[in-house]
């Protein structure tokens, strides 16, 4: 008789030595023991082989097993056709896991026999001192909705909230029937989107857990997040996934594909102001203008407005709608007003200490200007430091024109504008990130 593990983790990996150490502990000493560990590696050369071959010296459940193609969506197909678990689970090898994630989440799905069960997580940075900084991250906006049954396709919701393939486990036998599987492009970018939207087409139940159980690592420079080229890899994933059978047989499916693409290109929209995408190629022209046309065709069907997606989602998809050299032009604007904002005024501070205030954190740094303060209406954040620096009071903050505060909230920007102007903060001393 075939042995058969509760769950088979499948643990993509090139060039992570730095993590795969905290990542394989995590996994080996997780409290659910019935599990088998598959760490498909793509010819590292960085030492990460010599530790995972360590851990399988150790640990019968470890495997190592070579990949011949440096591709994100190759290794993890690899690993799923080899996977004997009842689940299938696929960890970032640059990511850990509480000890008790994969027991969590099989409980919750043992007598339902759920298609998938997902939980929270938490994303964190280190700071200089080494401490980590945790953001916890939700899955599900609708707190009621979390350790129910849902069905995906009718859960509009999901294709705005759930972003990752990573926090949860998926029945082996689902996957098997609707062959749900991932594109295998070169490198390791954005091949989740089109697993996600297969997932959510074809999954008749599903569960939620209001747990924070994965830990998401926001440190490592060369993550696919990082990259820089978010609008050619999406373009890839969304171009292939709409032409899928179902897609054109099921408009749910499609409407849901739509607001997911949205909130993608909005966040690609977000990292190209922040100066990573080469604005002058001409692919990422043709593939802008495939965006616009898409999402053109998306608001005519009713599937994304601003009260589906939200104000700044729908703000950035507009930019869409223009002639490329608008975009352009919009982007050479808003970062010459950002460097002129902070050269201005002598003194900066951050209102924001939640993902956007990272990133107006890492701007900042890599822009060699002086960062005095952070600033939150979270009173538990209140004197406590971020990579040492102090997290002052709102009405702490300095009223004199030396003083430039950036606004790093994408949520409630307009509520937090008014704020600083009743404290006495001018206008010309608030900006918007």
């Amino acid at each position: 008789m075939n042995y058969q593990p509760l769950i088979t983790i499948i643990m993509p990996s090139l060039n992570v030595a730095d993590y795969i150490e905290e990542c394989l502990n995590s996994v080996c000493n997780q409290t659910l023991k019935d599990i088998e560990i598959l760490c498909i590696d793509a010819k590292s050369d960085d030492g990460t082989m010599e530790i995972i071959s360590r851990f399988a010296d150790e640990d019968s459940r470890v495997r190592l097993i070579l990949s011949e193609k440096r591709s994100y969506g190759y290794q993890v197909n690899l690993g799923l056709s080899i996977a004997k678990g009842t689940y299938v689970a696929i960890l970032e090898t640059d990511d850990y896991v509480e000890y008790d994630m994969y027991e969590r989440l099989y409980e919750a799905t043992e007598e339902e026999q759920y298609d998938y069960v997902k939980c929270d997580y938490k994303a964190y940075w280190t700071q200089k001192d080494g401490e980590r900084l945790f953001y916890n991250r939700k899955s599900m906006s609708d707190k009621k909705s979390y350790g129910q049954q849902i069905y995906p396709t009718d859960t509009l919701q999901l294709s705005l909230d759930d972003w990752f393939l990573w926090n949860g486990i998926y029945r082996k036998a689902f996957l098997d029937k609707y062959n749900i599987h991932l594109q295998e492009t070169p490198g390791a970018a954005y091949q989740d989107i089109g697993f996600l939207c297969q997932i959510n087409m074809f999954a008749k139940k599903a569960c939620y857990i209001d747990n924070a159980l994965y830990c998401y690592c926001l440190d490592r420079d060369g993550a696919s997040s990082n990259s820089g080229k978010g609008l050619r890899y999406a373009y890839g994933e969304y171009n292939n996934i709409l032409q899928h059978p179902k897609v054109k047989q099921n408009k749910a499916a499609e409407r849901n594909i739509y607001i997911r693409m949205s909130k993608s290109v909005s966040s690609i929209i977000d990292n190209t102001m922040d100066g990573n995408a080469a604005l002058g190629d001409e692919d990422v022209k043709l593939m802008f203008e495939w965006f616009g046309r898409r999402l053109e065709y998306a608001g005519n069907e009713g599937y994304i407005s601003q009260e589906i997606i939200g104000r700044e989602f729908w703000e950035n998809i507009n930019l869409l709608r223009g002639p490329y050299e608008e975009f352009v032009n919009a982007v050479v604007d808003r970062n010459k007003a950002l460097s002129e904002f902070v050269e201005n005024h002598k003194n900066i501070f951050i209102f924001g200490c939640g993902h956007y205030g990272y990133r107006a954190y890492k701007w900042i740094m890599a822009n060699d200007c002086s960062l005095m303060a952070f600033s939150d209406n979270n009173e538990k954040l209140w004197n406590t430091y971020i990579d040492g620096i102090k997290v002052v009071k709102p009405n702490e903050l300095p009223q004199n024109d030396e003083a430039g505060v950036i606004i790093a909230n994408a949520s409630a920007f307009v509520q937090i504008k008014n704020q600083l102007i009743e404290l006495g903060i001018s206008r010309d001393n608030i900006l918007v990130w």
